[in-house]
């Protein structure tokens, strides 16, 4: 007898965060970032070292984009540092 399918379950539906939105995924040597669009049209996607000056050029280039939502992604404690450098960015996590 074949095997039975996997139960599926929607997703709620939520509002796509806009145009002013940001993903960064950090690691522990770089930080890639990628936003919706950029003001002077270059690539969306940028990556950053992890280590000072990298966090703070990540924050003006975020800035520069217009950015004010921040969807953070890390394994271990890469995405706690970040936090802690830019919270107070005023962005929305």
């Amino acid at each position: 007898m074949p095997a039975a399918a996997p139960q599926t379950l929607p997703l709620p539906r939520r509002p796509a965060p806009g145009r002013h939105a940001a993903g960064i995924g950090a690691g522990d040597r770089t930080h890639w970032a990628g936003v919706g669009h950029t003001p002077d049209g270059a690539d969306p996607v940028h990556e950053f070292p992890a280590h000072i000056p990298g966090p703070r050029q990540l924050a003006t280039w975020l800035q520069r984009c217009g950015v004010t939502t921040v969807a953070l992604e890390a394994a271990g404690a890469y995405a706690h540092v970040l936090f802690l450098i830019h919270s107070g960015s005023g962005w929305r996590w």
